[in-house]
């Protein structure tokens, strides 16, 4: 008894932390950290590209003024301002732009802290500079600061036309307080070049396998040209593929931006490895475990009503065919009184054995010879002589 006790006690146990789990899972899948994200795709508009040139950009047109201790190996300039981009980068701007005829893939990078209160006015200004500019949302993602509901930091990502760019840029960092800024850019119009050649002789291919295709006359001769056509084909589709993208990245230029109210969390507090830092992390970590678990008992608890009731239906109809089943196969047989048992047969005991033979009852005897027995008479005849009866004499 104490077994099955034991064994019931581990089953709701059991049960118990399957339910907390399956709580805590959809809690968290529900839920999770208060967070809006949405994302557009990256699709490029259908306003056409300008007209492309085979000429190469001298050296000279690259040779422009960066700030002082910056690199300019790779094509990156970053620094941290209180505000607004410095002259040489605008100058570096204006030079890129005034290439013409150029290949140059250019993105920035801003990070642009607001007033408090202020995000979600400075967030929507930032999606909407796409628009301004004739160009489209990438992604924007915003997120709340710690337990709060409101959010206080998020980011933005907008392609502007590169017509427009230092423009679109110039108006990103009047939005907030510009803390940090990097402008990267990379030039492709060699690969372009290289890349118009290719095309234009792949072209040419596969034009003189067409042509050689019709004039093939037995079987090995169409499948041994079908086969190469397709090689062909296959190579010049890949070639404007890749020119298509550098199309695309060459005419539109990526603006991301973190914006962030001041005194929010950002992606460099959450790196601190203080103890007390840590601390709360944890704190924070087990109240949100906590809250999804709360979330998911909201999701799980109906559903569990749902199927506890269909359970106890099917509990109580099998119970009721059990009884059912179990009246049946008593009625088969009758009912007998209580203590009521078999009667004996003949030489067998009420429990089928044997039976034993009654003992002999002692004869009867006559009730003078019986009361002489019992009194004997003092007086008693003469040896030889019968004994005289009562009352008569000689």
């Amino acid at each position: 008894m104490l077994q099955v006790k034991k064994h019931k006690a581990w089953t709701v146990v059991t049960v118990g932390f399957v339910i907390l789990g399956l709580a805590a899972l959809l809690g968290t899948a529900a839920c999770g950290d208060v967070q809006e994200s949405t994302v557009a795709k990256d699709s490029a508009p259908t306003t056409a590209a300008p007209a492309m040139t085979s000429t190469t950009w001298a050296a000279s047109a690259t040779t422009v003024a960066t700030p002082a201790g910056y690199p300019d190996d790779d094509g990156y300039y970053s620094g941290e301002a209180g505000g607004g981009i410095d002259q040489a980068v605008a100058g570096t701007l204006t030079a890129l732009q005034a290439a013409s005829g150029q290949k140059i893939i250019s993105s920035a990078h801003l990070e642009i802290e607001v007033e408090q209160g202020k995000f979600q006015m400075v967030f929507d200004q930032a999606m909407m500079l796409a628009a301004r500019y004739g160009g489209y949302l990438v992604s924007s993602d915003a997120y709340a600061s710690g337990e709060e509901d409101s959010m206080k930091s998020g980011t933005v990502a907008v392609r502007v036309p590169s017509g427009s760019f230092a423009k679109a840029l110039d108006d990103a960092t009047k939005i907030g307080t510009l803390k940090k800024h990097q402008l990267s850019t990379d030039d492709v119009t060699e690969e372009y070049v290289d890349l118009e050649a290719r095309i234009k002789n792949a072209e040419a291919n596969v034009s003189s396998l067409l042509a050689l295709l019709e004039k093939a006359e037995t079987v090995d001769e169409i499948l041994y040209v079908r086969s190469v056509l397709t090689s062909a084909q296959g190579e010049l589709e890949s070639l404007k593929g890749r020119m298509r993208f550098l199309e695309e990245n060459t005419s539109y230029s990526t603006i991301s931006m973190s914006i962030y109210e001041v005194g929010a969390e950002t992606l460099e507090d959450e790196e601190d490895w203080g103890f007390i830092a840590a601390l709360k992390g944890g704190l924070r970590n087990l109240v949100k475990a906590f809250n999804a678990i709360i979330r998911g008992l909201g999701i799980l608890i109906p559903i569990l009503i749902v199927l506890a009731i269909i359970a106890y239906i099917i509990y109580a109809i099998v119970r009721a065919i059990v009884r059912r089943n179990r009246a049946r196969e008593q009625a088969r047989y009758q009912a007998y009184p209580e203590g009521w048992r078999p009667p004996a047969t003949a030489g067998m005991t009420p429990a089928g054995g044997p039976q034993a033979a009654p003992a002999a009852a002692p004869a009867a005897q006559p009730a003078g010879q019986a009361t002489a027995e019992a009194k004997p008479s003092t007086g008693q005849a003469p040896q030889g002589e019968e004994p005289r009866e009562p009352g008569k004499q000689g």
